[in-house]
């Protein structure tokens, strides 16, 4: 009786160790996960910065000339250009 006994304690202590050292991993895991997401996200701005910056080329509507307007990305263009500036696709129609 006495040797179960003391199993069960060493059993009951082994668990707390095992519980106390998951818990640590997850823990870390959560902080880890809380840093990769602050990491994702500043990545992101950054693209959305470059983007932002991103050649975007507007005409002066004259009278008597006519513009190309891109469908994608609502660049305007000379009626001679047959691809957009900004985002490199060719025009569908004139407006």
């Amino acid at each position: 009786m006495i040797i179960s006994g003391n199993l069960g304690c060493l059993s009951l202590l082994l668990g707390f160790f095992l519980l106390l050292f998951l818990f640590k991993f997850w823990v870390i895991a959560f902080l880890l996960l809380l840093v990769g997401i602050f990491v994702f996200k500043g990545i992101n701005k950054v693209i959305n910065i470059k983007s932002a910056f991103a050649k975007k080329e507007e005409y002066i509507n004259k009278p008597g000339k006519v513009y190309k307007v891109c469908s994608f990305c609502d660049t305007k263009a000379e009626r001679s250009s047959s691809f957009c500036n900004n985002c490199k696709r060719p025009f569908e129609g004139i407006n």
